[in-house]
């Protein structure tokens, strides 16, 4: 009996407690009721577990930071007090009404008046996309509510329960579920969302949740840099560098789509990042060629001061990055253009259609055009007629001495509609030629070129695009024989070569050259000086400015940095020599990369392999040290 009577007595206890407890629950739950979650930047908030949008009438409306100050949307905050709203447009005011209380905001105003008393602001409220915003301290004074801040965000709650009270990992998860509800309210309606702009997204969270000034920095190199959006760049640099986004094939793929079931694992990652701020390096690499950029205005503004134009086109092999200034004007090219004759005599060698040790008589009649002599540079209009010379002759004259007539032999002997069609085939499409040199018709079009035509030129040459590497070497070889070097070759160091083709007028000056480093991969760079009114230039002058400006980019690309390359997450080599052709990367072949690539090219008699031909099995990417 006794037994009976103490099972019935705990059953009873049990119940009592029970009660007690779901009670407590319910009033806490009650108080909760009343608590919102927001986020500064987010149109969400979260309220009772679940999230709501702000205004469904306008994403735009959102918690927002201007002059260190945060605003909220006064009418969704008392709203979701129970508060009645109204708008009184011809006063321009808003009126919160609930129960026996009377508030009254006006926006520009730094006054709010509740009932009788009125209260100040420390800034004024804004009508911003149509909605009235307050700062978030007034919420605290005019509700009489809980209101905290803490890493972006808000609390408001009638209950003394603070978002410092959250632990790390709490916070973390609220702040998070903010994020993966901007990513879905950005995804497309197949819920997949791009690598660029889920890298953007979590990048900025990062750099604002631990108020983090994020270095601009290259952490990776990606072959195809040039597809991520500029605006993107260093935020797709920094997820692959903090782990957020996997760099598998060298390429960041910025426009692959991610599905929101692969970006619940992203923000796994994200997560650690939240909870341990990063630790970035305060100087770290930036490939970035504003640089560039700058040293070319420094040289165009000096030429400017002689009424002069300046225009240059500067391209790094081991980048694949371009830098042009006024690189696009068409203008006549002088003797640079020999270089297209060059490229194109070597196309019809390696087709069978020519020989270099083709035999040509010169002509008395190859030294004048129209009886107009061929005059300027070069040897040939002094030598005797039916003296013989190789094509191989010729064109080293063309280019090393800038021969005339040894120049207008090789086009008659290729046509200019050939040359042309060279030019149009490798995408020279701001280069044509239609005379030879001293022809004075006038019912010809001048030639003309720019100097990004003639530096993709020098590329098609040193990246074999054209030949192959022994005619390649061969025409590089004509270059580096080239006797004037007092342009772009004036103030180099020693222990760099110079192959260039140089082009002179009375008016202008020019300078195309491939630049050899000790170290590192080579530079293509052509630079032109040209008078603004076409008349005539101090040519010492124009050829000290390219000089100088050489110099400084020569000195510039020497001390750039080259990342490592990692296969499979193991750095084998350090330094590489890493050139791109046709936008995709190769690496001068050791053997630690022994049976890794199926497809390989020569240049200057050493191999070439395609990181992007490595076997399935293998990942890499190129990482700056």
């Amino acid at each position: 009996m006794k037994k009976v009577l103490v099972v019935i007595l705990m059953l009873v206890f049990n119940i009592i407690l029970i009660s007690s407890v779901q009670a407590q629950e319910s009033v806490e739950a009650e108080g909760e009721g009343r608590t919102m979650l927001l986020q500064v930047g987010s149109p969400y908030a979260k309220i009772n577990d679940e999230f709501v949008l702000i205004d469904p009438e306008n994403s735009n409306i959102r918690p927002v930071i201007i002059e260190s100050r945060t605003l909220v949307p006064i009418r969704f905050i008392s709203e979701s007090l129970k508060f009645e709203v109204d708008w009184k447009e011809d006063e321009r005011k808003a009126i919160l009404a609930k129960d026996d209380m009377s508030i009254t905001c006006r926006p520009d105003s730094s006054v709010i008046k509740v009932d009788n008393e009125k209260l100040s602001l420390d800034v004024p409220a804004k009508i911003m996309n149509d909605r009235l915003y307050v700062p978030l301290r007034a919420i605290s004074e005019i509700f009489d509510n809980n209101v905290s801040y803490l890493n972006r965000l808000i609390k408001v709650t009638e209950i003394n329960n603070s978002l410092k009270g959250f632990n790390k990992d709490k916070l973390v998860d609220i702040y998070t579920d903010f994020v993966a509800l901007q990513i879905r309210q950005e995804s497309y309606e197949d819920e997949s969302i791009e690598r660029w702009k889920i890298a953007q997204i979590l990048v900025g969270h990062i750099s604002r949740f631990h108020n983090l000034v994020i270095p601009e920095a290259d952490y990776y190199m990606f072959p195809d840099a040039q597809k991520i959006p500029k605006h993107a760049y260093y935020n797709a640099n920094l997820a692959a560098h903090l782990g957020l986004l996997e760099i598998n094939r060298g390429d960041f793929d910025p426009f692959k789509k991610v599905s929101l079931s692969e970006v619940k694992n992203i923000l796994e990652k994200f997560k650690k990042v939240l909870k341990e701020k990063p630790d970035l390096p305060g100087e770290a690499n930036n490939l970035s060629n504003d640089q560039v950029l700058a040293i070319i205005n420094k040289a165009a503004e000096e030429a400017k001061k002689s009424d002069n134009r300046l225009r240059a086109s500067v391209y790094d092999f081991a980048t694949n990055t371009t830098v042009n200034y006024n690189g696009n004007q068409r203008f006549y090219p002088a003797s640079l253009t020999k270089v297209l004759n060059l490229l194109c005599y070597l196309e019809e060698v390696e087709r069978g259609n020519k020989y270099l040790n083709s035999t040509y008589k010169l002509k008395e009649s190859d030294k004048y055009i129209d009886e107009e002599k061929v005059a300027g540079t070069g040897s040939l209009q002094h030598q005797e007629e039916g003296t013989s010379y190789t094509f191989d002759r010729l064109l080293s004259l063309m280019i090393s001495i800038s021969d005339n007539v040894a120049s207008n032999i090789v086009l008659d002997a290729l046509g200019t509609d050939r040359v042309n069609s060279f030019a149009v085939r490798h995408y020279l499409n701001d280069t044509r030629v239609f005379r030879k040199f001293y022809d004075f018709s006038t019912n010809k079009s001048y030639n003309y070129s720019t100097t990004v035509d003639l530096t993709r030129k020098l590329v098609l040459l040193e990246n074999r695009q054209v030949v192959s590497d022994y005619l390649s070497s061969k025409g590089i070889s004509f270059l580096e024989d080239t006797a004037d070097k007092n342009k772009i070759g004036r103030y180099a160091p020693d222990n760099v070569v110079v192959a260039n083709k140089i082009g002179v007028l009375s008016r202008m000056s020019g300078d195309m050259a491939l630049v050899y480093f000790p170290h590192r991969e080579p530079i293509a760079l052509t630079i032109v000086i040209e008078d603004k009114e076409r008349e005539s230039i101090k040519l010492e002058e124009a050829d000290k400015i390219i000089g100088t400006l050489s110099k400084e980019l020569i000195d510039y690309y020497s001390s750039r940095p080259i990342p490592s390359l990692y296969v499979n997450g193991e750095m084998v080599q350090e330094n590489p020599s890493l050139r791109f052709i046709n936008s995709r990367p190769f690496v001068k072949y050791d053997d630690s990369l022994e049976g890794l690539a199926t497809e390989s090219l020569i240049i200057s008699g050493d191999r070439y392999i395609a990181l992007d031909s490595l076997g399935t099995e293998y990942t890499y990417n190129l990482r700056m040290r």
